[in-house]
């Protein structure tokens, strides 16, 4: 068990990195991700994600930057921040890659009770059998705690790779000698997973798929705004912001920060997940403030938008 899924990240990041390794990272991905791997002097690689199909891994993208130092891919499904749930077919043509290139899959799934669209969420450690998987999760999306901080590391290998290349141990190691998560949220923990009721997440997931919708169409009245796909999962939606469409605004972070100064309306630019000119909107709300955020956002774009596009 960790301390939240962050423990977590920073743990197998820790566990891997050795001179000349390098890490395999989708183009918006979780800024931890990032900020361990610098820390620990790990290389990161980014491969692209194809938000013209539902946000799949550019998995020909993925050979093309791997060599024989790559340590590892990192995905996440379902994803933050894009909001898709990978299909089957697709985690396994990802577990067929990671054999080939001779790699570990680490799979967060912290999101995993969060899904509203018609995909079904498929654990990666299914497709343990062709490549192994490391799986990191946590209560605090699915549950709606992220203050209780507790979270795990699951292996799921069962041809023994990580015991006999000493993953396992250095794993145990580490966490010997880190903070660990509350003791009674330790032993409450089997209870949280196997007796939450069913109707507590699909009344939770009905609320975000209607807040999503709601976005969603909202979108349509802002022009510089694209959204590529609705969200199935998570509590936010990216959009690509179409500079062209906009005088004086520069790129995603003036955009967010001239929003935030004019409107008091904050978005989280993409630059924060390593994508530029996107922006992250959260529908995690009530829909009373979804809806106070359109009227905000239409005036801002009204303000900026060139003339000749009016």
């Amino acid at each position: 068990m960790t301390v939240g899924c962050c423990q977590g990240i920073e743990t197998m990041i820790q566990v891997l990195s050795s001179p000349k390794s390098n890490i395999l990272l989708s183009s918006l991905v979780y800024p931890l991700y990032h900020s361990y791997a610098i820390h620990d002097q790990l290389e990161i690689r980014k491969y692209e994600l194809l938000p013209d199909q539902d946000w799949e891994i550019d998995l020909q993208g993925v050979e093309a930057i791997a060599d024989e130092n790559t340590i590892a891919i990192v995905i996440c499904n379902p994803h933050n921040p894009c909001g898709n749930v990978y299909t089957y077919h697709h985690l396994k043509k990802v577990a067929e890659m990671a054999r080939k290139l001779g790699i570990m899959v680490i799979s967060d799934e912290v999101f995993k009770e969060t899904i509203y669209g018609k995909n079904p969420f498929v654990p990666m450690g299914t497709f343990s059998s062709i490549v192994p998987v490391v799986t990191l999760g946590s209560i605090s999306k699915g549950w709606l705690v992220p203050g209780w901080r507790i979270g795990w590391i699951a292996m799921n290998d069962p041809n023994n790779v990580f015991k006999t290349t000493g993953v396992v141990e250095s794993i145990k190691d580490l966490l010997n000698i880190s903070p660990d998560p509350s003791t009674i949220l330790q032993f409450a923990l089997p209870n949280i997973l196997e007796k939450t009721k069913k109707d507590y997440f699909e009344k939770k997931n009905l609320t975000l798929s209607q807040n999503v919708d709601m976005t969603f169409d909202a979108l349509k009245e802002i022009p510089c705004l694209v959204c590529p796909k609705k969200p199935e999962s998570c509590t936010s939606l990216v959009a690509k912001l179409d500079l062209s469409l906009l005088e004086d605004i520069r790129d995603d972070v003036d955009f967010c920060m001239k929003l935030a100064r004019e409107e008091n309306l904050v978005l989280l630019p993409g630059e924060v997940f390593g994508m530029n000119n996107w922006v992250r909107i959260s529908i995690g709300v009530e829909r009373s403030m979804i809806e106070d955020a359109f009227v905000r956002l239409k005036g801002f774009f009204t303000r900026h938008v060139k003339s000749q596009t009016t």
